[in-house]
Order: C-alpha cells, then sequence, then structure tokens
C-alpha cells in the first residue's frame, strides 16, 4: 500500500508542475494608453488589431509589428443605434479608411456617422488577404468601391476606383486562380 501512495505522490509531483507550467505567455504587445477597439486572427495566422488612431498587424509567434497603416483606423464592430427603426449591429467590424469615405446610402440621416463613413472589413477565407468595402447603396446594400489588402506586408493590392467602372456591384475571389473578378457598371 505505502508503495502506491509514493507512486501517485511521485507522479503527482511530475505531473502538476508540467501541466501548470504550460500555461505561460509568449508574448505581450503594448499599445500604451490607446485602447484596442478590436482585434482579429486572420486566416494565415497574422493578428488585425484595430486601435482609433491606426491599424497593427501582429505576427503571431513573437508580436511583433508587421506593419502599421495610419489611414485605416477606429476599427469596430458595429454597434446598434436604439433611435433607429433598424438593427444596425449586423456584425460587421467598420473602418475609418482615409480617402474611403461613403457617400451616403443605408445610414444617410439616421445620425449615426460611423455608419454611414465606415468601411466594412472582412477578411477573406484560406487568404493573407482583406477586403474593406463601402457605400451600401440601394435596396440590396451593393458597395460602390473594395479595396483589397495584403496581410503579409500590409499593402493596398487595389482599390477599384482605379479601375474604369463608375460602379462596383460585387466581387469573387478565386483561391485557385489567385484572382479577384468585379462586377459593375461602367
Amino acid at each position: 500500500m505505502q508503495q502506491y501512495i509514493l507512486t501517485c505522490a511521485l507522479l503527482m509531483w511530475i505531473f502538476v508542475p508540467t501541466v501548470f507550467g504550460q500555461e505561460t505567455t509568449l508574448w505581450e504587445y503594448n499599445a500604451g494608453l490607446t485602447p484596442i477597439e478590436h482585434f482579429e486572427v486572420t486566416p494565415l495566422g497574422s493578428i488585425f488589431v484595430g486601435r482609433p488612431d491606426r491599424t497593427v498587424a501582429l505576427d503571431q509567434y513573437t508580436g511583433e509589428v508587421l506593419w502599421e497603416r495610419d489611414d485605416i483606423q477606429g476599427c469596430s464592430p458595429l454597434a446598434d443605434n436604439p433611435e433607429t427603426p433598424v438593427n444596425e449591429a449586423d456584425g460587421s467590424v467598420r473602418c475609418q479608411v482615409r480617402g474611403m469615405e461613403s457617400r451616403g446610402g443605408f445610414g444617410r440621416g439616421r445620425g449615426n456617422a460611423a455608419f454611414r463613413t465606415g468601411a466594412r472589413f472582412s477578411s477573406l477565407p484560406n487568404t493573407n488577404l482583406g477586403m474593406f468595402e463601402t457605400g451600401f447603396q440601394g435596396p440590396d446594400r451593393t458597395s460602390d468601391r473594395y479595396m483589397a489588402i495584403d496581410f503579409g506586408p500590409g499593402d493596398t493590392l487595389w482599390d477599384s476606383l482605379e479601375l474604369s467602372l463608375e460602379r462596383t456591384r460585387g466581387y469573387l475571389y478565386v483561391s485557385e486562380l489567385n484572382r479577384f473578378f468585379l462586377a459593375g457598371q461602367d
């Protein structure tokens, strides 16, 4: 009996510190006094951090800043405005993108400036790409402008404003071809 007690004690002495020793912090990101309004892990692992004054991407293993952009800021989930008859909290993340202010549309006259001017942000599944879209006009709330970014270096891949389309109606990304297809009017 004493042998079993000694064996159990030895196993506990080895097992318990091993299990609890795995709860260590690998890295921390210090944003100073600036609050982090939104963060998400991109499909390939980098961490997209939305702050009021800029957007930052962090390396998932080291926490080092991969890139910063001050033209994209204030990314946060859209909150509902209780003064409107429509629930505007659709679960989307909205960002202020310099030069991508909305021309009005769905949010016009409703007192929610962040909704009117915020570009909807989403990351594309199984890629290292992000999409910003703005406009949201008409009953189908299609966007009239799209901008794609590469989460690796943080560069803008393309902006529909630079194309000959008057208004874009939608996009499709085909990962097998690594190509975007845009539909629109010219």
